[in-house]
């Protein structure tokens, strides 16, 4: 499993665009969770705490996933397996693909949008990757430049990536910033598209996979 790893790493490093991703690959502050079958949804529960306890973000590498049709069982097993995680219906793209969310609740009850990554037509050319796996928050609020422009100010209840300690000046930070959108936006140029559309969304599936989910209903 470390060669999917090894590999993962590499083209998280250079191939989103996210200069803060990068980053935090390059200094060991990612957790990496390979597994060659459906996780135990209490365990990874478990050891997803542990990774929020210490401040890193976890990616749960599924490199046993090769179709929509075994994501789909990989999401129902996490939301039938736990009230932590739930799926949302985020929409549509405009070719017609389901926007799909995937949250987590942490210890603190705070809710986490999780990055979905897929080798899908149907997905980001940002989020396009080797394999199927699935990103996440699990810590609190540790990024001092969080509210303090350009990032946006935090939402009661909710955390996300940037919620992430990224340890830099704010110069520094807000570089960074903008040499992330100015690279995704010009890897989603062809063909065209929007970051904006996928803020909250983690998976672009085909209709039928999204149909085959356990939709959480609308709060």
């Amino acid at each position: 499993m470390q060669e999917a790893v090894d590999h993962f790493k590499a083209w998280v490093r250079k191939s989103t665009g996210c200069m803060f991703a990068a980053r935090l690959v390059r200094d060991g502050r990612v957790a990496y969770e390979p597994h060659e079958e459906v996780p135990d949804v209490d365990d990874l529960d478990t050891r997803l705490e542990v990774y929020g306890a210490s401040a890193r973000s976890v990616i749960i590498l599924l490199p046993f996933v090769a179709s929509e049709v075994a994501l789909v069982d990989v999401l129902n097993t996490l939301t039938t397996g736990s009230p932590r995680w739930r799926v949302r219906d985020r929409g549509r793209t405009p070719a017609g693909c389901g926007l799909v969310g995937l949250e987590w609740t942490t210890a603190d009850g705070d809710v986490s949008d999780a990055m979905g990554f897929a080798p899908l037509p149907s997905m980001p050319v940002t989020r396009r990757a080797p394999y199927f796996a699935i990103a996440l928050w699990c810590g609190g609020r540790h990024n001092l430049e969080r509210g303090a422009p350009p990032t946006p100010r935090p939402r009661s209840g909710q955390v996300s990536f940037l919620d992430a300690d990224h340890a830099v000046e704010h110069d520094a930070y807000v570089k960074l910033w903008t040499e992330t959108e100015k690279t995704v936006a010009g890897l989603m140029l062809a063909p065209p598209d929007s970051a904006s559309l996928y803020r909250k969304v983690a998976f672009a599936l085909s209709p039928r996979a999204e149909d085959a989910l356990n939709v959480a209903p609308r709060d």
